[in-house]
């Protein structure tokens, strides 16, 4: 066994102790009770916060938006005692641990002003990402420290990347994905909206 592998059985072990759920599901894995209910409370959502609480019940519905394969996802993260990310998730490869912090808006938000500006939501939902990774960086190696005494986050730095859940894919414009583009690919944070990539 090399040591990288030591390194992923460690992670796993890590994780496991910490109270991460682990989620194995691909991207067609959903079941039909799955997508309905998770359409029906879509389609209902005033906010975030049902979707954010069926995720949290059905976390399988996460990783398959992210591609799916086996993922360790942890909610409702709290980073000092500042900031709570929506979710924080966990890929181990043959490259070491990945992480995704992941940020759920309004799925009735609006995107953008007439001038392309980014509303408040889509805006505080960059600037939320963004605040955490800043975060992790200023505060490394509590977060990556194991036990007790630390968050078990092996490996995270203030460079993972971001996914950020908000609108509906129905009020989106050419205009508004070509701005979402330029925006996810300066700050390297992917902005789907809750039906995405249906």
């Amino acid at each position: 066994m090399n040591d990288l592998e030591r390194h992923l059985l460690h992670a796993q072990s890590v994780f496991r102790d910490a109270g991460f759920m682990r989620v194995c599901m691909y991207e067609n894995d959903a079941s039909e009770e799955d997508i309905e209910c998770y359409d029906a409370t879509l389609s209902e959502a005033k906010d975030e916060k049902p979707i954010q609480k069926l995720l949290t019940q059905r976390p399988w519905l996460l990783t398959g938006e992210l591609g799916g394969g086996c993922r360790w996802v942890l909610p409702e993260v709290q980073l000092g005692s500042q900031y709570r990310a929506d979710f924080l998730v966990a890929r181990l490869d043959s490259t070491g641990v990945k992480w995704i912090f992941v940020e759920l808006e309004s799925p009735t938000s609006p995107l953008f002003t007439k001038d392309r500006r980014p509303q408040k939501k889509l805006g505080k939902g960059i600037s939320q990402i963004l605040e955490w990774r800043s975060w992790v960086d200023m505060h490394r190696s509590y977060a990556q420290k194991t036990g007790p005494d630390g968050l078990n986050l092996l490996d995270i730095s203030g460079r993972s990347p971001g996914l950020l859940l908000i609108g509906r894919e129905t009020h989106r414009t050419d205009k508004n994905r070509e701005a979402l583009h330029q925006w996810s690919f300066e700050h390297r944070i992917g902005i789907h909206s809750y039906d995405w990539p249906r």
